[in-house]
């Protein structure tokens, strides 16, 4: 499997995933106090999601290609 392929999947289940919630949340009636405290739960959820998937990931430095700045293992 691809980077690309992984990237999508990725996407796709992740906005699958929030389409499926947002779904339950607003059939939920507005002075519920469970849709309270899970809106801004589920925000922070798929913000974190996304923020893992796209922008910060850990990586193992396998080589000395960047000795300079990391060394191997970090």
């Amino acid at each position: 499997m691809e980077l690309t392929d992984i990237i999508f999947w990725g996407l796709f289940w992740s906005l699958a995933a929030a389409q499926a919630a947002m779904i339950f949340i607003f059939r939920l009636p507005k002075d519920n106090n469970f849709r309270y405290w899970l809106e801004p739960a589920f925000t922070a959820v798929f913000i974190a999601v996304l923020l893992r998937l796209f922008i910060v990931q850990a990586f193992i430095i396998p080589s000395s290609s960047m000795e300079e700045t990391l060394l191997i293992g970090d």
